[in-house]
Protein backbone atom coordinates (compact mmCIF):
# COMPACT_ATOMS: atom_id res chain seq x y z
CA UNK A 1 0.00 0.00 0.00
CA UNK A 2 0.90 3.64 -0.90
CA UNK A 3 -0.04 5.77 1.69
CA UNK A 4 0.28 9.34 0.63
CA UNK A 5 -0.25 13.13 0.74
CA UNK A 6 -1.09 15.00 -2.16
CA UNK A 7 1.05 17.68 -1.40
CA UNK A 8 4.07 15.35 -0.48
CA UNK A 9 7.12 15.72 -3.46
CA UNK A 10 8.29 12.32 -2.48
CA UNK A 11 5.01 11.21 -3.31
CA UNK A 12 4.62 12.94 -6.57
CA UNK A 13 7.27 11.27 -7.71
CA UNK A 14 6.59 8.16 -6.30
CA UNK A 15 3.68 7.66 -7.58
CA UNK A 16 4.00 7.06 -11.20
CA UNK A 17 6.40 4.36 -10.60
CA UNK A 18 3.72 2.82 -8.46
CA UNK A 19 1.03 3.15 -11.00
CA UNK A 20 3.57 1.77 -13.54
CA UNK A 21 4.43 -1.65 -11.42
CA UNK A 22 0.10 -1.77 -10.94
CA UNK A 23 0.29 -2.17 -14.72
CA UNK A 24 2.95 -3.77 -15.44
CA UNK A 25 0.62 -6.35 -13.60
CA UNK A 26 -2.85 -5.01 -15.01
CA UNK A 27 -3.02 -8.64 -16.91
CA UNK A 28 -3.05 -10.71 -14.64
CA UNK A 29 -6.65 -12.42 -13.81
CA UNK A 30 -5.51 -11.32 -10.20
CA UNK A 31 -5.87 -7.38 -10.44
CA UNK A 32 -8.61 -5.20 -9.64
CA UNK A 33 -9.24 -1.48 -10.06
CA UNK A 34 -10.24 1.28 -7.79
CA UNK A 35 -9.79 4.75 -7.08
CA UNK A 36 -9.75 6.63 -3.87
CA UNK A 37 -9.42 10.36 -3.68
CA UNK A 38 -6.34 11.78 -5.89
CA UNK A 39 -4.44 9.18 -5.44
CA UNK A 40 -5.45 5.90 -7.81
CA UNK A 41 -5.43 2.94 -6.29
CA UNK A 42 -4.33 -0.36 -7.84
CA UNK A 43 -5.33 -3.05 -6.35
CA UNK A 44 -3.77 -6.54 -7.26
CA UNK A 45 -4.55 -9.85 -4.81
CA UNK A 46 -1.01 -9.75 -3.65
CA UNK A 47 -2.32 -6.67 -2.40
CA UNK A 48 -1.15 -3.42 -4.47
CA UNK A 49 -2.74 0.06 -3.55
CA UNK A 50 -2.89 3.39 -2.42
CA UNK A 51 -4.52 5.84 -0.56
CA UNK A 52 -4.27 9.58 -0.16
CA UNK A 53 -4.22 10.15 3.82
CA UNK A 54 -5.37 13.91 2.80
CA UNK A 55 -8.55 13.02 1.91
CA UNK A 56 -8.81 9.61 4.22
CA UNK A 57 -7.72 10.34 7.47
CA UNK A 58 -9.24 8.40 9.20
CA UNK A 59 -7.97 5.49 7.42
CA UNK A 60 -4.47 6.57 7.55
CA UNK A 61 -4.69 6.85 11.21
CA UNK A 62 -4.43 3.40 12.04
CA UNK A 63 -1.45 2.63 9.86
CA UNK A 64 1.04 4.37 12.31
CA UNK A 65 2.41 6.63 9.23
CA UNK A 66 5.24 9.14 10.39
CA UNK A 67 5.87 10.66 6.84
CA UNK A 68 5.39 10.59 3.07
CA UNK A 69 5.02 8.53 1.54
CA UNK A 70 4.86 5.48 3.04
CA UNK A 71 4.84 1.81 1.72
CA UNK A 72 3.32 -0.89 3.58
CA UNK A 73 2.81 -4.81 2.84
CA UNK A 74 -0.09 -6.48 4.52
CA UNK A 75 -0.26 -9.99 4.20
CA UNK A 76 -3.85 -11.49 4.21
CA UNK A 77 -3.07 -15.03 5.53
CA UNK A 78 -1.47 -14.40 8.55
CA UNK A 79 -2.26 -11.32 9.25
CA UNK A 80 1.21 -9.47 9.46
CA UNK A 81 2.02 -6.33 8.39
CA UNK A 82 5.31 -5.52 6.79
CA UNK A 83 7.25 -2.00 6.09
CA UNK A 84 8.36 -2.11 2.38
CA UNK A 85 11.65 0.04 2.64
CA UNK A 86 12.73 -0.91 -1.13
CA UNK A 87 13.33 1.50 -3.93
CA UNK A 88 10.82 3.45 -5.81
CA UNK A 89 11.01 2.52 -8.95
CA UNK A 90 8.95 0.01 -11.17
CA UNK A 91 11.69 -2.45 -11.35
CA UNK A 92 12.17 -2.73 -7.58
CA UNK A 93 8.33 -2.55 -6.32
CA UNK A 94 7.96 -5.51 -9.28
CA UNK A 95 10.70 -7.52 -7.67
CA UNK A 96 9.07 -7.19 -4.05
CA UNK A 97 5.99 -8.03 -5.43
CA UNK A 98 7.22 -11.08 -7.27
CA UNK A 99 9.89 -12.38 -4.58
CA UNK A 100 9.83 -10.67 -1.59
CA UNK A 101 6.11 -10.22 0.09
CA UNK A 102 6.71 -14.05 1.31
CA UNK A 103 7.42 -13.96 5.13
Amino acid sequence: MLVAAVGCGHCKKAKPEFEATAAKFKDDPKVMFASMGDVAIELWQVELAAVDCTAYPQLCSGLDVKAYPTFLYFNYYNKKQLPYEGGRTVSTFALFLLLGHKF
